[in-house]
């Protein structure tokens, strides 16, 4: 279960959109960092999981209400409400994503121990390597 370049990209655009929301936040909800990392996001879920796994991950008949809110959050803030649509598409997120959040824990610790585990023992570097 390699990750290809265009996954890679898709991962570091939602790392980026991750940090860029955490930003806008803490700088009393700014609107241009809101929206950008509303695009970011959307670009890394596109690039991540492909445009067709995308496009039926939204549109599942149990996940609608929740697209619908993510959606309608992004539309809020790029419209200069990014109070509310930064909640309203918090609320749609945790909905779409409720299920991934162990899977992305599973990986990022996993990934995070690989590389410590790495950089900081003995290995020998095999040809592989």
């Amino acid at each position: 279960n390699k990750m290809g370049d265009q996954q890679k990209v898709g991962l570091v655009f939602m790392c980026i959109a991750a940090f860029n929301i955490l930003l806008g936040v803490v700088l009393y909800f700014d609107r241009g960092l809101l929206a950008l990392s509303n695009i970011q996001l959307l670009v890394g879920i596109f690039l991540l999981k492909g445009r067709q796994d995308s496009m039926s991950f939204f549109f599942q008949m149990n996940r609608l209400a929740y697209t619908v809110l993510f959606f309608s959050g992004v539309l809020l803030v790029l419209t200069r409400w990014p109070v509310i649509g930064f909640f309203v598409e918090m609320s749609g997120f945790t909905g779409l994503f409720r299920a991934s959040i162990p899977e992305v824990k599973n990986y990022l610790t996993s990934s995070l121990t690989s590389y410590l585990l790495y950089r900081f023992l003995p290995v020998q570097k095999t040809k592989e390597d």
